[in-house]
C-alpha cells in the first residue's frame, strides 16, 4: 500500500500544475507579471506533492525510467480532464488518439517484465 499513496499524490499534483501552467490563459486580460506570480504560487503547492511522491517511491520501489513514464501518463490524463474543465469541450482528433495509444504502448514496453519492477 505504501507504494500506491505517493503515486496517487501525482494525480492532484498534476491537476494543480496544469492549473499553474494553463489556468492563467483563461484570463487573457490579466497582467503578465500577475499571471506569472499567480502561476508560481500555484506551482509551489504542486511541488510539495510532486517532490514527496517521487522521493517516496524512487529510491527503493520504482526505477527512475518507470517513474517518469507513470508521471507522463498521469499528466496526459489530467491534462485531458482539465482542458475540458478550463476551456470547454476539447475536440480530440485521430492523431491525438494515436499519440495516446503510442504512449500506452511505451508504458507496456517499460513494464514488459513486471507491472512494477521493484529494486531489491
Amino acid at each position: 500500500m505504501k507504494i500506491y499513496l505517493p503515486l496517487l499524490l501525482l494525480i492532484p499534483s498534476n491537476i494543480i500544475m496544469i492549473l499553474a501552467w494553463y489556468g492563467h490563459l483563461k484570463f487573457d486580460k490579466l497582467n503578465f507579471w500577475l499571471a506569472l506570480f499567480l502561476s508560481w504560487g500555484i506551482a509551489f503547492f504542486e511541488y510539495w506533492l510532486h517532490v514527496y511522491a517521487h522521493r517516496e517511491v524512487f529510491s527503493d520501489k520504482i526505477p527512475l525510467v518507470n517513474l517518469k513514464i507513470i508521471q507522463e501518463v498521469i499528466h496526459l490524463i489530467a491534462f485531458m480532464f482539465m482542458a475540458n474543465i478550463l476551456f470547454g469541450k476539447f475536440e480530440y482528433k485521430w492523431n491525438h488518439y494515436l499519440a495516446f495509444l503510442l504512449i500506452i504502448i511505451a508504458v507496456g514496453l517499460i513494464f514488459k517484465d513486471n507491472i512494477f519492477i521493484m529494486k531489491k
